[in-house]
């Protein structure tokens, strides 16, 4: 997605998108781990990071992102290609543009949102992301979020004379645009999902990062 700064700065946060060569090995063991489930969604599904880990425990894979990401020519799996081309040969991998996916409702058995809400600068659109979330899982279906809350290169950016603080994190311009990055501490990254509905079910941290597993009640 794009975004629109005070003073005209636009942060592209397609650019914060990274390959498969640089997973988490916490969150692809913890991925691994999940109790497979039918449908799963990939909410800002990047360079199809984790698509590997998502494939092993889902049968079927609905991965959305912004129009720009999903039909950009870039590096994926090594090989010069679009989100969108890359997969049309693998039959359980379907794409939603994210107009599709907010008419959504009780659908997926799982939500996958992996370092998304940290590079969204508007915070009052992070808690619309995980209420629209919230409301494509089926009862008894779960989120598995994951924020990155600090880490060492972080002092050293902002010490960067195109780096600047910005609401709860820092702005940096770049030649291809300005990203974004939210210090969203464990605590606040908790509350923001209970105030969505969610029940949390387990929090883990690992080297500055926070990983969050979430249940959408169950009806009564």
């Amino acid at each position: 997605m794009r975004y629109r700064l005070p003073g005209g700065a636009q942060v592209r946060s397609e650019n914060a998108a990274k390959t498969r060569c640089q997973k988490s090995a916490f969150f692809s063991s913890l991925l691994r781990q999940l109790v497979p489930v039918k449908r799963t969604l990939d909410y800002g599904c990047g360079k199809l990071r984790y698509l590997d880990e998502i494939s092993s425990i889902s049968e079927e894979i609905y991965i959305t992102d912004s129009d720009v990401q999903l039909n950009r020519t870039q590096i994926i799996n090594g090989v010069y290609s679009s989100i969108i081309d890359s997969v049309k040969n693998l039959n359980h991998v379907h794409f939603l543009n994210l107009r599709d996916f907010n008419q959504i409702f009780e659908y997926f058995d799982r939500v996958i949102l992996a370092n998304v809400l940290q590079v969204v600068p508007i915070i009052a659109l992070r808690s619309i992301i995980l209420r629209r979330i919230f409301r494509s899982l089926r009862p008894g279906g779960e989120l598995v979020l994951v924020v990155q809350y600090r880490n060492s290169d972080f002092n050293r950016m902002l010490k960067m004379p195109n780096a600047r603080l910005y609401l709860d994190g820092m702005a940096i311009k770049h030649i291809r645009g300005t990203s974004f990055y939210a210090f969203i501490r464990p605590a606040d990254l908790k509350e923001i999902v209970t105030s969505q509905g969610f029940q949390i079910v387990q929090i883990k941290l690992n080297e500055g990062s926070c990983y969050i597993i979430a249940r959408k009640p169950n009806e009564k």
